[in-house]
């Protein structure tokens, strides 16, 4: 297993699991950045970026999310699947995009939405089954090439997408939430 820290201004240690391997996070300064592009002309991968970077959600799960995942109502998104692309012996291509069950049992999960992220999702309505890919869920390796441009339009250093993620778990931190 490996180790992530994260530097919590608050603690005079940052919060480490496992090896000793910082985390990447956006600095509030890049945050903003980002957002004002995000926030530009927006279409699916903008709104899908923003929605990461609200909810935590890793790429897979992202890519995979449908319309009944969203409880409009209760203000929650059920994960409940993610998509990855695998090797697959037999078949014409050598890979597929394929729809699979969460990384771990803890990973299947319920994540309150706040006004701002559902607001987002009700401007981007629409009648097919995955909120950001349509009929099909969203390719995980296009909407990383996609949030690389997105990166640079902010005038950012390339970064991987997975750093949304952390960034949200630490924007929670700092806000108060309890860690467990």
């Amino acid at each position: 297993s490996r180790q992530y820290c994260v530097a919590v201004p608050d603690l005079k240690r940052p919060l480490c699991t496992g090896q000793n391997k910082p985390v990447a996070v956006l600095a509030r300064k890049e945050q903003t950045r980002l957002l004002v592009v995000l926030g530009q002309e927006p279409d699916s991968f903008k709104t899908a970026v923003s929605f990461c970077l609200y909810t935590g959600l890793r790429l897979g799960e992202l890519c995979a999310l449908k319309w009944t995942d969203i409880d409009f109502d209760n203000r929650l998104v059920a994960v409940s699947r993610t998509v990855q692309r695998l090797a697959v012996e037999g078949q014409r291509t050598r890979t597929m995009l394929l729809e699979l069950e969460p990384k771990s049992q803890y990973s299947r999960r319920e994540i309150p939405l706040s006004g701002p992220v559902l607001e987002l999702l009700l401007k981007f309505p629409s009648d097919k089954e995955y909120i950001f890919g349509g009929d099909k869920p969203v390719e995980p390796r296009t909407m990383q090439n996609r949030f690389k441009k997105l990166l640079q339009a902010a005038g950012l250093p390339e970064r991987n997408f997975h750093i949304l993620r952390h960034t949200f778990a630490t924007n929670c931190i700092e806000g108060g939430t309890d860690v467990k």
